[in-house]
């Protein structure tokens, strides 16, 4: 009875559906993202501990070398094949990919679109001496940890028959399907095999694009574009989209007022007289419409900074309005109530002044120094007496030689 894995059982079922319908794979293949999971776990099962934490499916981590630090080493230390250190080089010279995780994803991507991945391999199968100093073997401590952390098994590529299968397999990808993938898609790669949707615009230089920006975590979100602007003529642009590259100058995590800064690319667009090229990331999925897993967290902070904007907005419209209609009633014809009452000297010489009427709510003694530079410091008393006090209705009559008040 011949031996075999559970993974290399999930490839062969993967391999057979993607020839069922037809030679062609492309990033919109349904199977793609679970095939290419299962081809970086067959590389990585059995792999020794190392100094990476890792996190497993459970949650639980360990600790172990990774894939293609060992690839690096093959290829700095001794002669590889040309298509396994092109693509070595390719992955390492990917300014998106900042982990050895995402080089090696990039890397499976770049062999499948090569039809080169069994090389790999076919390679690694004439270094059994390097293999068994970076795979766990069959001795008991292994065992234990094997079925600890990949739940039981061999390590696939330190085994014979099965690292046989696993060549077979992506030998079988190599000849009988084409892997047409965009290998320039690799925003994301350091933490998902699921890629975003990505779209580009060109726009001429100009004063202004059009789009106003928030950044959360380093990343560029846009939060508005502005009605009539060069941004508001392309369908490619949202509210929402996470801008991420700018005339090849990668924006993510951006700095702002650095080289990654969207405005000093532009302004340096605009010095060149060149045209600019935007790339941005789509937050939905056009197929689901659920939002890109990576981008579920700088979202909802990108929302709870967008509502506190819109909130201080609203207090800042308000008050302005406030303020306006303060300055309009200023400004406005008063009312008969409204009107204060002008002493008219003929009207006083019969004894009637002009008069009106107010609420006595407190009185204090301005002593010898009465007068009416001492009204406004009165009044201030007045209202910050603390003692129980009892306000009344007086007529306050304007004459000649002073004030007459009756009370009501």
């Amino acid at each position: 009875m011949s031996l075999t894995d559970p993974l290399l059982k999930s490839l062969k079922y993967l391999i057979e559906e993607f020839l069922s319908v037809g030679e062609n794979v492309c990033d919109e293949s349904p199977y793609l993202e679970q095939f290419c999971s299962t081809v970086e776990k067959c590389f990585m099962k059995g792999i020794k501990q190392g100094q990476w934490m890792v996190t497993k499916d459970n949650g639980d981590s360990y600790r172990r070398k990774r894939f293609f630090q060992i690839l690096e080493a093959f290829e700095t230390n001794g002669p590889v094949p040309y298509t396994v250190s092109t693509a070595v080089t390719a992955a390492q010279q990917d300014k998106r990919l900042r982990s050895r995780d995402g080089r090696l994803r990039y890397l499976i991507r770049h062999c499948l679109t090569h039809s080169s991945l069994h090389v790999i391999v076919e390679f690694l199968m004439t270094r059994r001496t390097e293999l068994e100093a970076t795979y766990m073997t069959d001795d008991k401590q292994s065992i234990i940890m094997m079925r600890n952390v990949f739940g039981g098994g061999s390590s696939i590529m330190i085994h014979e028959q099965l690292s046989e299968q696993f060549r077979s397999l992506l030998l079988t990808c190599s000849t009988s399907l084409s892997f047409q993938l965009d290998l320039g898609n690799t925003y994301f790669l350091d933490e998902t095999w699921k890629l975003p949707l990505i779209k580009t615009v060109e726009f001429v230089p100009t004063r202004e694009i059009g789009i106003e920006m928030i950044y959360i975590q380093g990343h560029g979100i846009i939060s508005r574009i502005k009605a009539g602007s060069l941004a508001a003529d392309t369908s490619s642009l949202g509210v929402g989209d996470m801008l991420v590259e700018m005339n090849r100058n990668l924006l993510f995590p951006a700095t702002i007022g650095g080289e990654r800064d969207v405005r000093w690319v532009w302004r340096d667009c605009k010095r060149r007289n060149n045209p600019c090229v935007l790339t941005v990331v789509k937050p939905r999925s056009p197929i689901t419409g659920g939002i890109y897993h990576p981008l579920k967290g700088i979202l909802t902070e990108y929302h709870e900074w967008m509502d506190l904007y819109y909130k201080e907005r609203q207090q800042k419209l308000d008050y302005k309005c406030l303020k306006d209609e303060i300055k309009s009633d200023a400004t406005s014809p008063l009312n008969e109530h409204e009107k204060i009452p002008v002493l008219d000297p003929a009207a006083a010489e019969n004894g009637i002044g002009g008069s009106f009427k107010v609420v006595c709510i407190g009185e204090v003694s301005t002593g010898d120094e009465g007068g009416v530079d001492q009204i406004e410091s009165v009044i201030r008393q007045a209202l910050n007496k603390r003692s129980a006090r009892t306000s009344f209705d007086v007529t306050l009559t304007l004459t000649q030689i002073g004030v007459e008040t009756e009370i009501r």
